[in-house]
């Protein structure tokens, strides 16, 4: 017990919290028949819940709105196919990029899809190939890259089929030039992108592989390396987020037989990295989330056999006890000023939103 951490270890702030815990209301149910991977985005007060209906085929995506007032939009129909990656407002409307991981026979593409401000009717702009054999399934990932202006670019993971040793990510990069998404997509060597950034004419893009960046437009990337601050594990993030004039990740690792949660920052767009670690339990620890409303944080993860949540109002520096969600397949995260706001997937396939506030 003394090795995960003991009241008033005040070196594992989510082991020693030193905010209360988050108020956490009642779960609500908003699918319909069924639904699967569901995706929370906020623009703005308002939230974008997407989950594929899994009435009929399965595949459909769906979109649930809920306005600032707590009101949600009966269901649209987004797109035939696929799972949510990233959303965000580009003016007059929202850009959306959805990944297909259910296709059959064919190749999986994602797709890059257009709404308007309320996200009542879509178009898909472009899809590309993101799968070089249709024996390749799974959520390979996309980001757009922040900011967002008129040209728009995004991040795309791919599955490489080896031939030999089965599948394996590897990454695409695309820019909408003069309102139109360019034919063919470059290639990069992340994969699983989570979270894209240009800051001062640097692209950074996180990824569960290592934290990538780009100096001369995309024509080439280069891993970070992590440098004399973290020597026990790769600079690698599940989320890269961007916070008050710095950027942050989370990661996951084992040390020691125990297993550390880290939260990463650089204010310097990736040149330096600090570390700390978060909390460290014998207990399988994986599945970490982190999402960011400037200096509010929120972030949940897997611990043992159920998912956790806690915050933090200060840019990570104090971080509240971690509350228990309900039992879920899958979880996704999202934050807006003093709200978190988790959509789950039940093992019967239900999806539900949970809200936090602190």
């Amino acid at each position: 017990a003394a090795a995960e951490g003991s009241p008033g270890d005040g070196g594992y702030p989510l082991i020693a919290p030193t905010l209360p815990a988050l108020g956490l209301g009642a779960a609500q149910r908003l699918d319909g028949q069924g639904g699967r991977d569901p995706r929370a985005f906020f623009v703005g007060p308002e939230l974008f819940i997407f989950y594929s209906d899994a009435a009929g085929s399965g595949k459909e995506l769906v979109l649930r709105r809920r306005d600032a007032s707590g009101a949600l939009a009966p269901a649209t129909k987004v797109h035939g196919h696929g799972i949510a990656c990233d959303l965000v407002a580009q003016a007059p409307g929202l850009l959306l990029v959805a990944s297909d991981s259910e296709r059959t026979g064919t190749p999986q593409q994602t797709s890059l899809l257009r709404g308007d401000a309320a996200g009542a009717a879509w178009t898909e702009e472009k899809s590309y190939v993101t799968a070089d054999s249709w024996i390749c399934t799974g959520i390979p990932g996309a980001a757009i890259f922040r900011p967002v202006g008129a040209q728009a670019r995004v991040a795309l993971g791919k599955l490489h089929d080896t031939k030999l040793f089965g599948c394996t990510g590897e990454g695409l990069w695309a820019a909408s030039v003069g309102g139109s998404w360019e034919p063919s997509p470059h290639a990069a060597p992340f994969a699983l992108p989570a979270g894209a950034f240009e800051l001062g004419g640097r692209w950074l893009v996180g990824s569960p592989s290592g934290v990538f960046v780009s100096e001369d437009g995309g024509a080439s990337f280069a891993k970070l390396k992590p440098g004399a601050y973290l020597t026990r594990e790769l600079l690698r993030t599940s989320s890269l987020v961007q916070g008050q004039g710095e950027l942050l990740g989370v990661t996951s690792y084992d040390w020691a037989n125990l297993r550390h949660l880290d939260l990463l920052r650089t204010a310097d767009a990736g040149t330096t990295w600090s570390r700390v670690t978060l909390r460290k339990v014998s207990a399988n620890l994986f599945g970490e989330q982190l999402a960011v409303d400037g200096a509010s944080l929120a972030l949940l993860w897997q611990e043992g056999a159920g998912r956790l949540l806690a915050h933090s109002p200060d840019g990570g520096q104090s971080w509240s006890h971690p509350v228990a969600l309900p039992a879920a397949a899958s979880a996704h995260l999202a934050v807006r000023g003093k709200l978190a706001a988790v959509v789950l997937e039940s093992a019967a396939k239900e999806v539900s939103l949970v809200s936090a506030s602190w």
